[in-house]
């Protein structure tokens, strides 16, 4: 007998302690989360499905403008094409690490010369052209290029030079 009293004496105490544990659990979920809670949250969203500089790639086989553009097509992507200043200097930064001198940019003037538009047609929203470029130099310089000898800046190149490709999103 002393034994049931023993386990049912440990079994309310059991009891107890759990309940406390449930009620301040529910103190906890219940309260709304505090700013630095938040903000670690978002950094771990964030962390899991955006990766750094997840809008760029490059592909680092030496391509012409038309092979480039068909090695990111076939990933999904698009020969990539900055909208500002920020986004151009984060191609350069992928470029630059490249023991290339440029990498293709998703541009040309092929349709009409002088007329630079983006792969879809549309004209460009930003351009970083270097001082002297487009030249259009020899007669044959169609497809826009990023130099990383140029910090980032563009240049028309033939169409038929091989470089890298930057692709994006």
């Amino acid at each position: 007998q002393d034994y049931w009293l023993t386990e049912t004496t440990f079994d309310k105490k059991l009891s107890s302690v759990v309940e406390k544990q449930s009620r301040a659990m529910e103190k906890v979920l219940r309260r709304p989360p505090s700013e630095k809670e938040k903000t670690k949250a978002v950094a771990r969203k964030n962390a899991k499905t955006k990766p750094k500089d997840s809008k760029f790639t490059v592909i680092w086989r030496r391509l012409t403008y038309s092979q480039a553009r068909v090695a990111c097509k076939s990933k999904g992507l698009k020969l990539a094409l900055p909208v500002n200043k920020a986004e151009n200097e984060r191609l350069y930064r992928l470029c630059s690490s490249s023991k290339s001198g440029a990498c293709w940019l998703g541009a040309s003037d092929r349709r009409t010369e002088g007329k630079w538009v983006s792969e879809s047609g549309a004209p460009l929203k930003y351009t970083n052209w270097d001082r002297r470029e487009p030249n259009n130099y020899g007669g044959n310089e169609d497809c826009a290029a990023l130099m990383n000898s140029w910090k980032g800046a563009w240049y028309d190149a033939g169409c038929n030079v091989i470089h890298p490709a930057l692709c994006q999103l």
